[in-house]
């Protein structure tokens, strides 16, 4: 099972100006919309147009489920917006042209149409393609529900004389009938930490293989902080900025050094490079042009001014073993614990994300524009 990793840095070596991977435009993968929308108070790293399910979606399961918690709900949504962006509208392929995705056709001919929304593998991938042999009908809904699932979905909403993609319908279905709802209600009334209940998720109630927990992790997080805080709204460009970083987990950003990630995430924002080379540095090097781009700069932070979106330095301590220091951008928080989008940590030159506790060798938390 894995976990948020929480070695400890083997060396942050200073940022050499090796021209960065733009990687903007990652961000549309996730869950097909990456617009954002700071009037809807959608957390960073959803889609806009989500909200509105999103809270259906809490709604129903705390009927169901009075004793949820947060953090299981919250390993939901990030699963099935991997899935589906926490769409119930969709089915597997259906980006493809018609007839094996929608292509602009009427919901007769593709959503509501039986032999269309239950394609296998081979129509959809090709028959030599090694997801073929697996998918006997297509993923359809919040879940991308294949197979047996697949067909469950239908039969209930057809005798209910409703369409499979209606939310309400398909929210009916997945807390009654489908064979992953007892699971489903285990999990989400589990008290444990968004890593550990999204990977209970993934595996137990998805049946997921190697690849793709992180990224559920990284969008369950963003949502378990709305969760906690439904009411707040981020700075658009930070809430897109952060987006990306979900979109890079696993990937190396430019030179593949912790500073590098901070240079990428000011870039996104901001528009401009940081100066210096030291992680430790940043906020003192860059402390001018920061400001003026309404960036604030805190030294010698105390734990009460960390904030989700903000990057974080350190001097050699606890979180770093390097004379150049570390840097890091904060997912998510709770008391003096925090988890952060790292790269270079522990010798992993690919954005990850770690646990973190504060203490006093941090140097700087830098908190971006909120306008």
């Amino acid at each position: 099972m894995k976990k948020i990793k929480t070695k400890l840095l083997l060396g942050c070596l200073p940022f050499t100006l090796v021209p960065l991977v733009f990687i903007v435009l990652l961000s549309l993968l996730l869950g097909g919309n990456a617009s954002f929308n700071a009037s809807s108070n959608a957390p960073a790293g959803v889609p806009d147009g989500t909200l509105a399910t999103a809270r259906a979606i809490v709604s129903q399961i705390k009927q169901e489920v009075p004793k949820a918690s947060n953090n299981g709900i919250a390993a939901f949504l990030g699963c099935w917006q991997a899935e589906s962006g926490d769409n119930p509208k969709r089915a597997e392929g259906d980006y493809l042209l018609y007839p094996v995705g929608s292509g602009g056709k009427p919901d007769s001919l593709t959503y509501d149409n039986a032999a269309w929304s239950s394609l296998d593998g081979a129509a959809i991938y090709g028959a030599s393609s090694p997801y073929a042999p697996n998918i006997q009908e297509r993923g359809l809904g919040l879940g991308q529900y294949t197979n047996g699932r697949n067909l469950a979905l239908q039969a209930y909403a057809k005798n209910a004389g409703k369409s499979w993609w209606g939310l309400n319908t398909q929210l009916d279905y997945i807390m009654k009938v489908d064979s992953g709802s007892s699971t489903l209600k285990r999990i989400v009334a589990e008290q444990a930490d968004v890593a550990t209940l999204t990977s209970e998720v993934f595996k137990e109630y998805e049946g997921g293989g190697a690849s793709g927990l992180s990224e559920r992790v990284a969008f369950a997080q963003a949502w378990a902080n709305w969760l906690d805080n439904p009411n707040s709204s981020g700075n658009v460009s930070t809430q897109g900025a952060i987006a990306s970083l979900n979109a890079l987990i696993g990937q190396k950003v430019g030179s593949g050094q912790c500073y590098a990630l901070s240079q990428w995430y000011v870039e996104n924002i901001s528009h401009f490079r940081l100066l210096g080379m030291n992680a430790k540095d940043i906020g003192s090097d860059n402390r001018v042009a920061l400001q003026s781009a309404g960036w604030t700069v805190i030294p010698n932070p105390q734990a009460s001014d960390l904030k989700v979106g903000a990057i974080v330095c350190w001097k050699m301590g606890s979180n770093s073993n390097s004379i150049y220091g570390h840097t890091a951008i904060v997912n998510a928080i709770k008391g003096n614990a925090f988890t952060t989008y790292d790269q270079n940590w522990n010798g992993n030159q690919t954005v990850e994300l770690y646990s973190k506790t504060w203490d006093d060798s941090m140097t700087f938390v830098i908190l971006p524009p909120q306008s």
